[in-house]
């Protein structure tokens, strides 16, 4: 899955980095991710360029989707980043060339960090870091990409002089005995949980809306429901970037040197267009969102419902639906407002693994979760 890119008007990071004597530096992109070296100014770090310094990576906005009433822009909440090491074709690491000084994970009470392991040359290295356990407002309050998420890793950057003397293969227009910088590109893959909130992309012989609807249309048959957005930051024009530069040197891509293998190449695909489910919702809008799971069985054809409440939930009656309304069954709390309960009926035993289940309380939702 791709984002398409003409909804929106991305508005634009500068992604700053110093080297040489790293003076900072913002470049002209139409990618909306940015980083930031040592500060949210871009501030000057160490003549030499050698050393470890925290890059954090900030999310502009969320992914594209389908236009409703309640999502009029059609943009998404962000729910996890997967940030890949710079590497070259051989699959060599950029960023320092050996084991000894492993890219090192910057923990935040926002955010859980995990790091991904590839077996280079019989040595394990850090392939990847994903960011994950948080939720990125696509809007606060009506107002668009006023919210962001520092995701910082810690990295030994090489100096210019370092990266001139490799012989890795290079990128077009670019010259290493003559380069006053070098880019440096770390791709990366956004991601929206968008379970159960009815967002579909269309197939290829839906209709889309037309370009004076402010909606998208509602899903068919043949469309398919996601529960998953994502934003690809890995291809031409919007993979994000350092640039390591000798100070006072403006960086000019004449005199910027790039690695054909970390260039990116990959052209960004073509847009998708968006479809909605009327019966979708935000489950951040549930009164218990996360106090409610149903898992189904497909071999004893059973759901089994967990209510985790409190004692202000003791006694409720709360039937379980699908996506569509049928009644699966009920389920009564108890003076500790919890409940699990099997269910099995003929409704039940149609379910598929994976389908939205729906926990209501006097026909309003307050729950959901995929079976």
């Amino acid at each position: 899955m791709k984002t398409r890119l003409h909804r929106y008007t991305r508005r634009l990071i500068p992604v700053a980095m110093v080297a040489g004597l790293l003076a900072g530096t913002a470049q002209t992109a139409s990618a909306h991710m940015g980083i930031y070296v040592n500060g949210i100014k871009g501030d000057p770090i160490a003549a030499s360029g050698n050393g470890t310094y925290a890059l954090a990576f900030s999310i502009g906005h969320g992914c594209a989707g389908p236009r409703t009433a309640a999502n009029p822009d059609g943009n998404y909440d962000s729910t996890s980043l997967e940030i890949f090491m710079p590497r070259n074709t051989d699959g060599t690491f950029l960023l320092d060339g050996t084991a000894a000084s492993e890219p090192q994970i910057v923990n935040n009470a926002t955010y859980r960090a995990t790091a991904k392991y590839a077996v280079i040359a019989g040595v394990s290295r850090v392939s990847s870091v994903v960011f994950d356990n948080f939720v990125l407002p696509a809007s606060n309050n009506g107002v668009k990409n006023k919210d962001t998420n520092f995701l910082t890793i810690g990295v030994k950057l090489p100096s210019l002089a370092t990266l001139k003397a490799k012989t890795y293969p290079i990128a077009a227009g670019g010259l290493a005995a003559s380069a006053t910088a070098a880019k440096i590109y770390f791709p990366s893959m956004q991601y929206c949980d968008v379970t159960s909130q009815g967002v579909g992309i269309q197939a290829a012989t839906s209709t889309p809306a037309a370009i004076t609807d402010t909606k998208d249309p509602v899903c068919t048959t043949t469309d398919a429901l996601q529960t998953t957005l994502v934003d690809e930051w890995q291809t031409k024009t919007r993979t994000p970037s350092i640039t390591i530069i000798a100070s006072g040197t403006p960086a000019v891509a004449a005199s910027t040197l790039e690695y054909t293998g970390n260039t990116p190449a990959l052209a960004p695909a073509a847009a998708h267009t968006y479809c909605s489910d009327p019966t979708g919702f935000n489950p951040r809008t549930l009164a218990m969102a996360d106090k409610f799971a149903a898992s189904y069985s497909a071999k004893t054809k059973t759901l089994t419902v967990r209510v985790a409440g409190s004692a202000l939930h003791s006694g409720r009656k709360y039937a379980v639906k699908t996506a569509t309304g049928t009644i699966l069954g009920f389920t009564t709390l108890n003076e500790n407002g919890n409940a699990t309960v099997k269910l099995k009926s003929t409704a039940v035993s149609q379910l598929k693994t994976g389908e939205s289940i729906r926990l209501t309380y006097r026909t309003v939702i307050v729950g959901a979760d995929a079976a």
